[in-house]
């Protein structure tokens, strides 16, 4: 197994995932989170202190308001920042009273083909949430459209199921690579990430 200085896989997941969030997208804005308002779970993580959050756009789409749930089981009303479908990213932001860890953000242009890569989401939803999966990039720059748009994305091995959409791809350093974005339908087992330095 690969070796990150002296580090594990079991140490990368948890100097990790402190920094990964549950996104609900809710169809009604209540004050608290009701099941029967929910349309649907994907994966966000942290970038900054003071509380931005990066994840997929069509995880958000048509929300009328977005839940955050933090790993330590914190739940917190998020406000959409913005949202761009071409490139299917969406930045959210929270305020809580505690110390967030945002995740160290890496150079998607230094990855390879065959080097490992670690995502954490949650591939169903609640209860599988905060899976980590471990793989390798299958190819760099991969060109493909989804949902009618064309984009370039890391393409990985590592199980990447709906609810995974919105996380974090990581390098075996432990720095954010890539967005966790889709699955190829054709092809079970293949995932793509939108490349860091992109979002």
């Amino acid at each position: 197994l690969p070796m990150t200085g002296s580090s594990s896989l079991s140490e990368l997941y948890d100097n990790s995932v402190d920094g990964v969030v549950i996104v609900e997208n809710h169809s009604r804005d209540t004050q608290k989170p009701t099941d029967s308002n929910l349309a649907g779970i994907g994966t966000g993580f942290i970038i900054s202190k003071d509380g931005y959050i990066l994840t997929n756009a069509h995880v958000v789409s048509d929300a009328k308001a977005v839940w955050i749930t933090l790993h330590d089981s914190t739940r917190v009303k998020a406000e959409l920042i913005g949202s761009d479908v071409g490139t299917d990213i969406a930045v959210l932001k929270i305020s809580v009273n505690k110390e967030l860890l945002p995740l160290p953000i890496g150079d998607s242009s230094t990855v390879k083909t065959g080097d490992f890569v670690f995502a954490i989401g949650h591939p169903t939803g609640e209860e599988l949430s905060f899976t980590a999966t471990f793989g390798m990039v299958g190819a760099v720059d991969r060109a493909i459209v989804i949902d009618g748009v064309r984009n370039r994305f890391i393409q990985i091995d590592a199980a990447i199921n709906p609810g995974n959409s919105g996380g974090p791809l990581l390098n075996i350093e432990g720095s954010l690579i890539g967005i966790n974005t889709a699955v190829d339908a054709r092809a079970e087992g293949i995932g793509f990430a939108i490349p860091i330095n992109k979002a």
